[in-house]
């Protein structure tokens, strides 16, 4: 499933959909603001995997991610590792796909699809392996609450995702998280989510060579005072823990610098973000 798992970024796609010069300039990012806007939405939904992008019926799209879903479970995993009880794989990894940038534990998994505990972990480790979903530990100074702590999920393609997910979310602000992850961890190994006891929250904490160098909020809808009080609260609150003093927070369009204490606090709309700062 190797070849099939190799998708393009966000940029590529973006470009694909947008422009007949894939060289990009950045002065379309304002001729053709709402261009590239329309063509982020569209991303999200249908995901990046080229045959996907480049397809023009909706109905070939969908069977193709679900052929690239059935290929994964039953060939990369269910032959590899004799798996006898291939619909409780193919529940556990629609029920992650489902609950996509949440905290998953395993017990509440066990209960909601009515399995052991060992299945669950098992087969988690088995999904993880094909690179169809990574899982990010909560940060902490202490190894074993990072072990006992809810781990968040995220999956390769969110295209993948809202053809075999349980429902389809309208929660587009999970789906822009969960293409913000893969775009960090495109550069970055060790990603992090934080709550503190305060249940202040920041979505990534990217960690290079034990020290913590980014802070970044995911918040498509910014446009609540309430909203914006409690992002940019996480991140101050991660800030004077962790001694950052600039942080990220990724939105729809907001674009302004603030500064608070002498702390500086980014808006930058995402779809922006992965154009200009991601590739590098």
């Amino acid at each position: 499933m190797e070849e099939k798992i190799k998708k393009g970024t966000a940029k590529e796609n973006i470009l694909i959909i947008n422009f007949e010069d894939p060289r990009f300039r950045k002065l379309d990012l304002i001729s053709k603001r709402q261009m590239i806007k329309r063509s982020f939405k569209e991303y999200v939904e249908t995901g990046g995997f080229p045959k996907v992008v480049l397809e023009e019926e909706e109905r070939n799209k969908k069977e193709l991610l679900y052929t690239y879903f059935r290929d994964i479970l039953i060939k990369d995993i269910t032959m590899r590792y004799g798996i006898k009880d291939i619909k409780k794989l193919e529940e556990l990894a629609k029920y992650y796909h489902t609950n996509i940038s949440s905290p998953n534990s395993y017990n509440r998994i066990k209960n909601v699809l009515k399995t052991s505990l060992d299945t669950v972990e098992r087969y988690s480790s088995y999904i993880e392996s094909t690179y169809m979903l990574f899982f990010i530990k909560k940060y902490s100074y202490s190894l074993k609450e990072q072990v006992l702590n809810p781990r968040k999920v995220y999956c390769i393609d969110t295209g993948l995702r809202n053809t075999v997910a349980f429902a389809f979310s309208e929660d587009f602000g999970r789906l822009v998280e969960n293409i913000v992850f893969m775009h960090l961890r495109r550069k970055y190994r060790d990603i992090y989510y934080w709550k503190n006891e305060k249940q202040k929250e920041v979505d990534f904490l990217v960690n290079e060579k034990n020290v913590l160098t980014q802070a970044v909020q995911v918040c498509w809808d910014i446009e609540s005072e309430m909203t914006r009080k409690r992002e940019t609260e996480g991140l101050l609150s991660a800030m004077d823990s962790f001694e950052l003093n600039e942080v990220l927070i990724l939105t729809e369009d907001l674009e302004e610098e603030i500064m608070v204490e002498n702390k500086k606090i980014i808006f930058m709309p995402v779809w922006k973000w992965l154009l200009v700062e991601g590739e590098t």
